[in-house]
């Protein structure tokens, strides 16, 4: 019943090699190292002792995963000590052979090295479990000692990395990777650990520039949310989380435009970076806000149509990227925050969906088509098992969002309809946008069942400059918005966002 640490344990070469440090000496380490530490020294505690000390058996008074109770001196031979490894009872028992106990399998060397080093550094804590309970406890308790700048602090996290089976995960790398994904940014503090696995970090956003709430418009209005809230509106693991009125108190301060508490930090490197290390969409669209907030700090945060020079607007993103790619959520039996928003990703639901859609583009005589020609009418075909209220939303080349009337006035009351725009017998893309000879438009439908009312999306746009260069398309911002509170008019969790990507052709 061995745990045996091995790739993972290279990165302690340096902690763990002979000579370099005496028994009771504490190494000098850094907070990585530190909760690297601390994080193998509980999957080996795990794998040995909680059989008996926690687990199944639970043949002892000493949970072995609740560190307070480890480091208790109730006893006169305290059971884990910090900074001393002879004064530790774990490690004189491991040593003369009686835990494990019978004929359980004994601890391998390096797991023994771990557990002394472990203790040598003052036994930095771990959780009883890397979840979300633990990680926003440890998070409302930051926050407690941080009550004057709660309303910019973010968290994220890599608890969910850490789990009871396999090895260790390499934090040192996913630690890299986020660093790099914010310096992209020019954000050289990175994130500060809050605790000591160092798998939950502290992220101040006016270190970034993120925390303006001047920077989108509304019919003429500001619409009140920051850059950070853009990244919320991408972000697929969301969940709800009811009765605590900590949290509650946060998401007043804080005013986050969906109520999600941490990121997980290894999503925010993979949104901001691909795979080919280089800027994503999504952070370029960041660094467009970034500067645009630079430039209303210049002149002073103006009122909506009192600027006097903006930025242009990044260059067009397509919607939805160049595929639709479904958003993976597998919430158990909590509620969802689904990203209906996310502008870079395709269909999303919960798992399982509530009810199928398939929807298709046709010509005329309603044969499939695989992509249209300006000019040339087509229809929408929606498939469904189930009679549905729905929303339809258009998103052009250049990302400018309109929401679509239709001949059914948002309600489908059989199993196939033939969707088309309202007073007219087809759909028509006069021209391309942008400009291009190709580009990709968007269908984006939400269906509910129909006691589900859907209510309108609100259209947002940022107040970068327009382009006037053509050859160069660069606009505005455009995002459409949900309100996302379960209610009796909206429940996330009952509604299907189908995404039609429409490929266009100039004739």
């Amino acid at each position: 019943m061995s745990l045996r640490v091995t790739r993972s344990l290279a990165i302690f070469a340096v902690v763990l090699a002979p000579g370099l440090v005496r028994a009771d000496e504490p190494p000098a380490l850094s907070r990585r190292e530190r909760g690297d530490l601390a994080i193998h020294a509980r999957a080996i505690l795990r794998q040995h002792c909680y059989a008996c000390h926690g687990g199944e058996k639970n043949c002892s008074t000493l949970p072995i995963l609740e560190h307070p109770k480890l480091i208790a001196t109730t006893n006169p031979v305290p059971f884990v000590a910090p900074t001393k490894v002879t004064g530790s009872q774990i490690v004189q028992f491991i040593e003369d052979g009686s835990m494990p106990p019978g004929d359980r399998p004994r601890l391998e060397s390096k797991e023994i090295d771990v557990l002394k080093k472990w203790i040598a550094v003052g036994a930095p804590s771990f959780p009883v479990a890397f979840d979300d309970a633990g990680t926003l406890r440890a998070m409302l308790d930051d926050i407690a000692t941080h009550q004057d700048d709660a309303a910019n602090l973010r968290y994220f996290s890599f608890a969910h990395l850490v789990t009871d089976k396999g090895p260790p995960p390499d934090l040192v790398k996913a630690d890299g990777d986020l660093k790099r994904a914010l310096f992209r940014f020019g954000i050289t503090t990175p994130p500060v650990p809050v605790d000591d696995s160092a798998t939950l970090f502290r992220f101040d956003i006016r270190t970034a520039g993120w925390d303006k709430r001047d920077l989108f418009e509304k019919a003429g209005g500001i619409y009140p949310i920051n850059t950070y809230d853009v990244l919320l509106l991408e972000y697929p693991f969301g969940v709800a989380v009811s009765g605590n009125k900590r949290l509650d108190d946060y998401f007043a301060t804080a005013k986050l435009v969906r109520p999600i508490p941490f990121l997980r930090a290894d999503w925010i490197s993979q949104a901001l970076v691909n795979a080919k290390n280089e800027s994503s969409p999504l952070a370029a669209d960041l660094l467009s806000l970034t500067d645009l907030s630079a430039a209303l700090q210049k002149e002073g945060r103006p009122g909506i149509g009192e600027e006097a020079r903006m930025p242009y607007g990044p260059k067009a993103r397509p919607f939805g990227g160049q595929s639709s790619v479904p958003a993976a959520l597998k919430p158990d039996a909590r509620t969802p925050i689904l990203p209906f928003d996310a502008w870079y990703s395709g269909d999303v639901h919960a798992d399982p969906p509530p009810f199928s859609v398939i929807a298709e583009l046709v010509d005329m005589k309603r044969a499939s088509l695989k992509s249209v020609t300006t000019e040339t009418p087509f229809q929408l075909k929606v498939t469904a098992k189930k009679k549905m209220r729905y929303v339809l939303l258009l998103v052009q080349a250049d990302g400018t969002i309109r929401v679509q009337p239709t001949n059914k006035d948002g309600l489908f009351d059989a199993d196939e309809i033939f969707l088309t725009p309202a007073g007219s017998a087809s759909f028509k893309i006069a021209s391309i946008t942008s400009g291009a000879p190709t580009a990709n438009e968007y269908f984006v439908l939400f269906a509910a069942e129909m006691d589900e009312p859907l209510p309108l999306a609100t259209i947002i746009r940022s107040r970068h400059a327009t382009n006037p260069n053509p050859k160069e398309v660069r606009e505005p911002l455009q995002r459409f918005l949900f309100p996302q509170e379960k209610t009796k008019q909206f429940d996330p969790s009952k509604v299907v966002r189908k995404v039609i990507p429409i490929p266009v052709t100039s004739g």
